[in-house]
């Protein structure tokens, strides 16, 4: 078993001198990527970032939810308060903007795949749970409720898989 900071042997993947963490789902991540900008100012390179391809929010979540039974309980709190944040950043916009994503997103996927996204979504936000409970201990900037993250996730995909 890996010590804390470490990776499980099968997790990683070493390549030309390079150890890199394995992504499950990676297919999923790569659909409709969104280009942004990272300006001077902000890149620390002392030049723009253009042009580079990241997960879009839909994605990001659903591949959250696909490793769900691959991640330890504390990784899993994790997850989930990533995609409670994903879904508040982006609630505004779901209907218009990410249910379209989904709906693209969910034709690519094996029935299986699909099934699973809604099994992980009603095991974690049918109610206030135990992975809940820790996703609201881990942030230290702010303070969270269990029931708020609970109804910003279920309502948010409910919205998302109309």
């Amino acid at each position: 078993m890996a010590q804390p900071g470490e990776f499980e042997p099968d997790a990683t993947e070493a390549n030309a001198g390079v150890v890199a963490q394995k992504l499950h789902h990676l297919e999923v991540l790569l659909h409709e990527p969104w280009l942004v900008t990272i300006p001077a100012e902000e890149s620390g390179l002392g030049e723009p970032v253009v042009d580079l391809r990241v997960p879009n929010p839909v994605s990001f979540m659903v591949q959250k939810l696909l490793i769900r039974e691959k991640r330890t309980p504390q990784k899993r709190a994790q997850d989930v308060l990533y995609i409670y944040d994903a879904m508040y950043k982006f609630n505004g916009s779901i209907e218009g903007d990410l249910a379209p994503i989904w709906t693209g997103l969910e034709g690519t996927l094996h029935p299986k795949q699909q099934q699973s996204i809604r099994d992980s979504v009603k095991e974690l936000f049918s109610d206030v749970n135990d992975i809940i409970r820790e996703a609201v201990t881990i942030p230290t900037d702010r303070k969270l409720d269990p029931v708020d993250v609970l109804m910003v996730c279920r309502f948010g995909f409910e919205d998302l898989f109309r």
